[in-house]
């Protein structure tokens, strides 16, 4: 890379950097909180979705993502709620 810095120009180099970025495969891990407390009230989704506003906004491959709600259920009376 240090070759390429040197007898490009800088246009060229952020082409380069741009199309590097493009190309990149990313993966994403969607986990879900297993205890009680705080961390039920965060949304798992919020990294997707601030992923795709970033992708959207530099012209970049936009991906599609499935985000389910989680409702707390309890038995009352033998039933769900």
């Amino acid at each position: 890379m240090e070759i390429l810095t040197s007898k490009c120009s800088d246009r060229f180099m952020e082409h380069v950097q741009r199309r590097r970025d493009q190309e990149a495969v990313r993966w994403y891990v969607l986990t879900l909180p297993t205890a009680g407390g705080g961390r039920d009230k965060i949304s798992p989704s919020k990294g997707l979705a601030a992923e795709l506003s970033r992708r959207e906004r530099r012209g970049e491959t936009l991906f599609e993502y499935f985000a389910p709600s989680y409702v707390e259920a309890r038995k009352v009376g033998g039933k769900l709620v």
